[in-house]
């Protein structure tokens, strides 16, 4: 979560403004993510990883969510 947060802290509020609407999301739920007071969907951590350009990986945003599986069949099928 903390990466998400230094990620976000560190763009200008345009840029924060348009990685939301990348990532379908507002930036306040964005905040409401990395303070810890929500969760975000397993598509939402998959978009703020696409969208941070991996800087913010999808693992740590949704623990629920079996990433690894994922990464480990998309090596499988490469």
């Amino acid at each position: 979560m903390n990466n998400l947060k230094v990620f976000f802290l560190a763009l200008s509020n345009d840029e924060r403004e348009n990685f939301a609407r990348k990532c379908n999301t507002s930036t306040a739920y964005i905040q409401q993510i990395y303070r810890g007071h929500r969760q975000a969907s397993a598509s939402l951590a998959i978009d703020i990883d696409k969208y941070s350009n991996g800087a913010v990986k999808c693992d740590g945003l949704h623990p629920n969510a079996d990433f690894e599986y994922l990464h480990s069949q998309s090596k499988e099928n490469a």
